[in-house]
């Protein structure tokens, strides 16, 4: 699990996880805990404010949604704004790479996203 204890009290957990809920928009809660190897009901703890995911998860979870892990955290980003980009929806074809993705066992899983972070150039 990718949580930290004790993190909760450096921000509003309650609002986090209803950004984090945002960003899922249509997608299942399944879904994006198949993404990112953990469990349905760690996404629904995250999202109800009961848990806050650790900084890993976060850095992940802000990369995935392309959104700044400032705004992820406290609803602002540096620029001050309110809201950082508009929920994209899933393609067909990202579709078909999920359900494939969600098939994997947690060991091929963790391989695939570490090529990915090798064959990807590094985001600014």
């Amino acid at each position: 699990m990718i949580y930290q204890k004790g993190i909760e009290n450096n921000w509003d957990s309650k609002h986090l996880g209803r950004r984090l809920k945002a960003l899922r928009g249509k997608q299942s809660q399944a879904a994006l805990a198949s993404l990112l190897g953990i469990s349905q009901e760690e996404i629904s703890r995250f999202e109800s404010g009961n848990r806050v995911p650790g900084v890993p998860l976060l850095i992940r979870l802000a990369e995935l949604h392309r959104v700044t892990l400032d705004w992820l955290i406290t609803g602002h980003s540096a620029e001050g704004s309110q809201s950082v980009r508009e929920p994209d929806r899933i393609s067909d074809v990202n579709e078909e790479i999920l359900k494939k993705f969600r098939r994997l066992k947690n060991k091929d899983r963790t391989l695939i996203l570490s090529l990915l972070e090798r064959l990807l150039p590094p985001t600014a």
